[in-house]
């Protein structure tokens, strides 16, 4: 049978000790089913941080800690040897041991609120709409918000997204009223497609005593138009802890229409003009979740399930893989989630350098590193432009044909996807069963699944599979391998080793994130709730995967046992 998962209900984790001394029990009160609640959420919890400074500058409370501590490393080197230092220990959840942080824990356990759900949208005709001077600032820093208001007023509540018991956020800060202002028109190089809005500083938040973690800036206008702006604060570069969770802010903004151009289309619509160069300086879509972009569909999920365990975590866009990615090697694993398309040299060249050096790849969507770009400044700071002419016609192919940006497994660079992920992009609109394969293996343990047993729907939307003879590892392990039977193909959740280095785990499809949806409190709407009989058995094949990713490097416990020739006859 299947394990049973109450919806959405907190674990409860014995923790080991830590080398400094024992630390102590992880538990919380059950939460309430569904509540529906009119008028927008319940009263924001009263531990929440309110930084109502003066001014423009969110200033924390006086009782703001100094030394925050998430900032401290998680591990130091002694002798030539990595342990844990007193911020970092194991836990055991059903059989699992994984790697937990007390203050992931403690946060956690905070009083958390619906208070972040939208409700109203602007009338036609009027704005209320902003975006980040960065993707992530580290704690401790400040990120500029600029905000184009037609209306007299609005203010912005920063939220940091997580478990709560269930309620999905916490109120870390807010801002004073501010004056609405109609900012200055976005400037459009219409040879390129790029929209680019230069304007003024609305509100600066000064993350002093902000938690990492994924954010939303909540924007609420006097007349309750609503709109969210996402954002990650992400540790010191000192951080060594055993799980980077990373938003695919590349692949946002190489969907977001907002100006009439997308690396997808042109102001008229039209694919055959699509913008080749797009620009992180301009707020997102109104109408694409109004204005959170990916995050909810694709990346929200696994945020609530890690947390929900209190696994040690630190958060990344993609942008930190490409202008920091040499510390990832200072961490046990790296999270992929939903639809991570868009990488540029610089992700992949710090992403296969850590995996040889032993850290885990974790590919929980599909099409990853499939669109090879190249990141520019702007002015409001570094990797701010995205580069994309999927094509040779990109101007450097002739003189750097490396840096052209085609797409990564078509000539001139001829670096197919597959040969870090073990998986090969397919196609689109699968709607099929997954099929579960391996089931004595460790992907599936405790989930009490058997061989070819369908997970009925499971496998939707994009799809990759191994193909055999393909670049890249040839000893490839599959935990599915599901017929996409429109189109005669097949989906594939692959593992993969390194020899002394990392394992690589792709799920193969585009829908596995958001079958994870594990909550009975946030409405429907917003997140699914849990299908019964198959998100429980996604959970705990997660639960394994987090054991193994955040405890070392996988080729050393669980090299891949290859048995793709079992299924490709």
């Amino acid at each position: 049978m299947a394990p049973t998962l109450p919806k959405g209900e907190p674990v409860v984790t014995t923790r080991t000790p830590s080398s400094t001394g024992s630390v102590g029990e992880m538990s919380s009160a059950p939460f309430s089913r569904r509540r529906l609640l009119a008028g927008g959420g319940i009263l924001a919890a009263s531990g929440a941080l309110a930084a109502c400074g003066s001014g423009t500058t969110g200033v924390p409370p006086a009782s703001a800690p100094t030394d925050d501590p998430w900032t401290s490393p998680r591990t130091a080197v002694i002798r030539g040897v990595r342990v844990p230092t007193a911020d970092w220990g194991t836990a055991v959840i059903d059989g699992v041991r994984v790697a937990v942080a007390d203050w992931v824990i403690a946060e956690n356990r905070r009083p958390g609120t619906l208070d972040w759900i939208l409700g109203g949208y602007p009338p036609a005709g009027q704005h209320l709409e902003g975006f980040a001077s960065a993707t992530s600032v580290a704690t401790g820093g400040k990120v500029d918000l600029m905000v184009n208001c037609t209306d007299t007023s609005y203010r912005i509540e920063a939220y940091r997204m997580g478990f709560y018991q269930g309620y999905g956020g916490r109120l870390i800060a807010k801002s004073p009223t501010l004056k609405g202002v109609v900012q200055p028109p976005a400037k459009v190089d219409a040879t390129h497609g790029t929209v680019e809005c230069p304007w003024n500083v609305s509100w600066t938040a000064n993350l002093r005593g902000w938690p990492p973690g994924m954010y939303l800036f909540r924007l609420i206008s006097a007349s309750n138009w609503q709109q969210w702006i996402p954002f990650v604060v992400r540790q010191v570069n000192e951080s060594t802890s055993a799980y980077v969770l990373m938003s695919a802010v590349t692949t946002y903004q190489a969907y977001n229409a907002w100006g009439g151009w997308s690396l997808y289309k042109d102001e008229s619509g039209a694919a055959s003009k699509r913008a080749s160069i797009v620009s992180f300086d301009r707020p997102y879509l109104q109408s694409w979740e109004q204005g959170a972009a990916d995050f909810f569909g694709n990346e929200f999920p696994v945020l609530y399930d890690m947390e929900r365990h209190g696994l040690d975590l630190d958060y990344w866009t993609d942008i930190d893989l490409h202008l920091r990615g040499e510390l990832l090697k200072n961490h046990q694993s790296l999270w992929s989630t939903g639809h991570d398309e868009y990488w540029s040299s610089e992700m992949r060249d710090h992403a296969t350098v850590a995996t040889k050096a032993g850290t885990n790849l974790a590919f929980l969507g599909a099409n990853a590193i499939y669109r090879k770009i190249r990141l520019a400044p702007s002015t409001f700071g570094a990797a701010r432009t995205e580069i994309c002419y999927k094509s040779p016609a990109d101007p450097v192919t002739a003189s750097n044909p490396a840096a052209s940006t085609v797409d990564w497994g078509s000539p001139p660079v001829n670096m197919p996807a597959c040969e870090l992920t073990g998986s090969t992009y397919i196609s689109i609109s699968a709607d099929d069963d997954l099929t579960i394969t391996d089931p004595q293996g460790w992907f599936w343990k405790g989930a009490g699944v058997r061989e070819g047993q369908h997970l009925s729907k499971v496998v939707q939307g994009e799809y990759n599979r191994y193909i055999p003879g393909q670049s890249g590892p040839s000893s490839v392990q599959l935990f599915g391998h599901s017929p996409v039977t429109k189109q005669g193909s097949w989906s594939d959740i692959t593992y993969i080793t390194r020899p002394s280095g990392g394992g690589v785990l792709s799920t193969g499809m585009a829908s596995w994130v958001y079958k994870m949806s594990n909550s009975s409190t946030i409405p429907a709407p917003m997140v699914p709730d849990p299908i019964p009989g198959i998100t429980p058995i996604l959970l705990r094949s997660m639960l394994n995967l987090y054991g193994l990713f955040g405890t070392g490097p996988a080729s050393a416990t669980q090299p891949a046992q290859s048995n793709w020739k079992n299924y490709y006859r």
